[in-house]
């Protein structure tokens, strides 16, 4: 049996991969945490994982978002390029040590915590990964 910490988000669209790989991990007998946004566990409640809430990070929900613009900055500012969510993914690590890190691919500051600690780490891609090489979706999270 393998421990598994989950970085994720509240991205709606990001949970769908991100639980059933949850999921199938604890069916297959293993120990997994998911690290991330409340309103996580208060939506999808428990698949046989843990849910440990950011410590620092400020709270998302993605079912009531605002005014595009405003949202992108606070995704941005709040939960890609997060201080905050890179030091809760380090602490939480510490806390209670993985054996292995998923980390949601549109959160660059905890895949590069990550990389500070021990353990492998795979960052997890819940779309095709062309889209993050060009396009729409990197010239949504680009520097104007």
């Amino acid at each position: 049996m393998s421990r598994f910490l989950i970085v994720t988000w509240d991205g709606a669209g990001n949970l769908v991969s991100t639980l059933g790989i949850a999921k199938s991990l604890v069916e297959a007998g293993h120990e997994v945490r998911l690290l991330g946004h409340r309103s996580i566990d208060q939506r999808c409640g428990q698949g046989g994982w843990t849910f440990r809430p950011f410590a620092s990070a400020p709270e998302y929900d993605a079912v009531h978002p605002g005014d595009l613009a405003e949202e992108m900055g606070f995704l941005v500012q709040n939960v890609f390029f997060s201080g905050d969510v890179a030091r809760d993914t380090v602490t939480e690590f510490e806390r209670a040590p993985a054996d292995v890190l998923l980390v949601d691919a549109l959160m660059p500051a905890a895949l590069c915590a990550a990389e500070s600690l021990p353990v492998p780490t795979a960052a997890l891609f819940h779309s095709p990964y062309c889209l993050f090489r060009g396009g729409p979706l990197l010239e949504m999270v680009s520097a104007a």
